[in-house]
């Protein structure tokens, strides 16, 4: 799977037992299994120095905004946005400037390539 922290967040939040990199070496595949077998949560170790950055940012923002940051790195467009949140355009402006002025990303492709590619 992808390393950005973003992605791990999202599939950990979506009920995953773990997350290991297709490029991890077969030892760390099965020391996940065995920890998913045994009741755990498993996430690949170089991993989750990234996963932490990532939450204390995340934590950072409203939970409106938080809803708006997982719609965009789950790639979603602005008008699905609007739609889904129901919200007017001119409220998803203010939101995302705000995002970006917390998490230090100028634009939707940065804080793509940043949190969620």
């Amino acid at each position: 799977m992808f390393a950005k922290p973003g992605i791990v967040s999202l599939a950990l939040e979506g009920d995953a037992d773990g997350f290991v990199l297709k490029s991890a070496p077969e030892s760390e595949l099965f020391a996940a299994i065995e920890a998913i077998l045994a009741g755990d949560t498993y996430v690949q170790q170089t991993l989750v120095a990234p996963l932490f950055t990532y939450k204390s940012v995340f934590d950072g923002l409203t939970r409106q905004e938080q809803t708006v940051f997982k719609k965009l790195i789950e790639r979603k467009s602005r008008s699905q946005i609007t739609k889904e949140l129901n919200i007017v355009e001119r409220s998803l402006e203010n939101y995302l400037s705000k995002i970006y002025q917390k998490t230090g990303c100028k634009n939707h492709e940065e804080l793509i390539k940043k949190f969620g590619e």
